[in-house]
């Protein structure tokens, strides 16, 4: 069965990111199946696994809703 975590709120500085990461990270050495998604224009989240947002080819959701 699927489950869905969300993490949301528009307070900033209070670990939503890091607290994504480290969420997603322990369930995944669980062995469950994993999907992040980074709606932050900052791009914190995709930075700490490892995305080059830098990268000019790169597609992300900014893309998508403008």
């Amino acid at each position: 069965m699927t489950k869905i975590i969300s993490i949301a709120t528009l307070k900033g500085g209070i670990s939503k990111t890091l607290s994504t990461y480290m969420i997603a990270c322990n369930l995944a050495d669980l062995k469950y199946k994993v999907l992040c998604m980074d709606f932050d224009p900052q791009s914190n989240l995709s930075s700490h696994f490892g995305i080059d947002i830098s990268d000019i080819n790169l597609k992300g959701v900014h893309n998508i809703f403008n």
